[in-house]
């Protein structure tokens, strides 16, 4: 027979590091609250939080509504007992239970208050995983620092970005696609329609976003459906407004590989491919959000350098260590030589004079990789909405490390060992013991819970005023014409300013361009 702790442990793999909050600690006074849909009621912690898990947002996307945008809720009787986190979307995923109907948000909020900050985080995983679910990103301790904490599921994969010339023709918008961002869109019209009743403001809405829901958060900012929905926004770690990569599909690229996902899935019509199983679709190769017209109708790029975008305070970063792309892969001096001049052509050689492929190659060529990738997607962010709108930015660079248990202690310069992407997401949202939610992975140090309370009070700042400046740490204002960033844990400091990485080269950091592979 299992022990209690085994049990617990396969429920929390089941169910996710927040199945525990199953159980009801306290019933909330207040509760039931009426809701978009009906009435429902949630969970009041010891410290005081509110929390109200697998809270539905939109009707499940399954059936006829998969590969359509989020319907409105379907309503229910009585009073929903939200405390239950909800699945993941459906994805591989080896640690949750996962769901087509997945539609559902979880929500923490202080005690007490009125016209409380929200913030709306959205998360990352490349927009192929993810949850609203996992323990390094649970609002509890950001709430109990007098904030509204939403996280809403959003459809990934081919669930949520399958574009296809046959979904345009059913789109009143001649739009398909890009579903998962419509369900982002519909969380933060959800909080417009019910987060008063929580004690939030709907008119001080933030939306934090880490990797691609960093690249999602930039993409809110261009997008003109979601004009007015929030006032700020955080980017940790990545953005939609850069050449590299193309985060960003052609809405051909997308039709395309929508089609191919229909060849191979031997589908003769979008209605028989919504009766196929999920995990047929999930085995099928799936792409990024695409340039569809209707959400996003032009590259975001060029909507922030036209000032089109929402007028948003923006705080955005990324780490020091990390950055993608061939030149993180190299192998040697010669093969960083060679793949930065196949990658760049003629300006190869002038990368490589300011990143040398000397005896200091493999630092130099991961300092290249982050400048060109993150360095700039993260400039531009600041850079578009200093220049052309009226709110500020500010930037920032972190350096958090990560502390191990003897047996998993990374080897010195490995991914781990560094301040790798990501690295510092759970310090800002003052969740760095989820790392230790089902076992011990991490070793924190009172230097790291003073980093954690600090980061995180920056942000909680940045949403309560538009400034993530905290007593005694002022955060510099961006200036493309003397570019200051907030520097977390950089050379033993706890946080202060810095100039902008690479800042010398930035004219021609901008300027590349990866060329053309030769079909040969």
């Amino acid at each position: 027979m299992r022990s209690p702790q085994k049990l617990a442990f396969a429920l929390a793999l089941l169910l996710g590091p927040c199945a525990m909050a199953q159980v009801r600690d306290r019933a909330i006074p207040a509760d039931p609250i009426t809701i978009t849909g009906g009435r429902i009621a949630g969970n009041l912690a010891a410290n005081g939080v509110r929390s109200y898990m697998g809270v539905p947002f939109a009707a499940p996307p399954v059936g006829d509504l998969r590969w359509k945008p989020p319907q409105p809720v379907t309503p229910w009787q009585g009073v929903r007992e939200a405390l239950t986190p909800p699945p993941a979307c459906y994805q591989d995923s080896a640690n949750e239970a996962i769901s087509e109907d997945c539609l559902y948000l979880n929500l923490w909020a202080p005690a007490h208050g009125t016209r409380l900050p929200v913030v709306v985080y959205v998360y990352g995983g490349g927009f192929a995983h993810g949850s609203a679910s996992s323990a390094l990103s649970a609002g509890a301790n950001l709430a109990a620092k007098g904030v509204i904490v939403v996280e809403g599921n959003y459809r990934v994969g081919n669930f949520g970005f399958m574009a296809h010339p046959d979904l345009d023709k059913e789109s009143p918008h001649n739009a398909s696609g890009d579903y998962g961002l419509l369900d982002q869109l519909e969380v933060l019209k959800w909080v417009q329609a019910n987060i008063a009743r929580f004690g939030g403001d709907p008119a001080n809405v933030t939306v934090v976003g880490h990797s691609a829901g960093s690249v999602s958060a930039s993409a809110l900012q261009a997008s003109p459906l979601a004009r007015g929905l929030f006032q700020k926004v955080m980017g940790i770690s990545a953005s939609s407004l850069t050449w590299e990569a193309g985060v960003f599909r052609s809405r051909e690229k997308a039709e395309s590989d929508g089609l191919a996902v229909q060849a191979a899935l031997g589908g003769k019509s979008i209605a028989e491919m919504r009766r196929l199983t999920p995990d047929k679709i999930l085995a099928q190769r799936s792409g990024p959000p695409s340039i569809d017209g209707w959400f996003m109708p032009r590259d975001p790029k060029d909507i922030f350098a036209a000032g089109e975008q929402s007028d948003a305070a923006a705080f955005v970063g990324f780490t020091r260590d990390e950055g993608y792309g061939a030149l993180t892969e190299v192998k040697s001096a010669q093969d960083y030589e060679m793949t930065a001049k196949r990658m760049y052509g003629a300006d190869g050689a002038k990368l490589l004079a300011l990143y040398p492929a000397d005896a200091n190659w493999k630092h130099n060529a991961q300092l290249a990789a982050r400048d060109i990738t993150l360095g700039t997607a993260m400039r531009r962010w600041a850079m578009g909405q200093s220049v052309s709108g009226r709110k500020p930015a500010y930037v920032y660079l972190s350096a958090t490390i990560h502390h191990y248990p003897p047996e998993l202690t990374p080897q010195p310069g490995t991914h781990n060992a560094v301040a790798y992407h990501g690295s510092d997401m759970p310090f800002w949202l003052d969740d760095i013991d989820g790392f230790n939610a089902l076992r011990t992975t991490r070793v924190w140090s009172p230097w790291d819970r003073t980093l954690t309370a600090k980061m995180s009070d920056m942000l909680v700042a940045f949403a309560k005023t538009g400034n993530p400046g905290i007593p005694g740490i002022a955060v510099p204002r961006y200036d493309p014409a003397n570019e200051q960033v907030i520097a977390i844990g950089v050379d033993g400091q706890i946080i202060a300013p810095m100039p902008f990485p690479a800042r010398e080269n930035v004219a021609f950091l901008h300027g590349l361009k990866i060329q053309p592979r030769d079909p040969r």
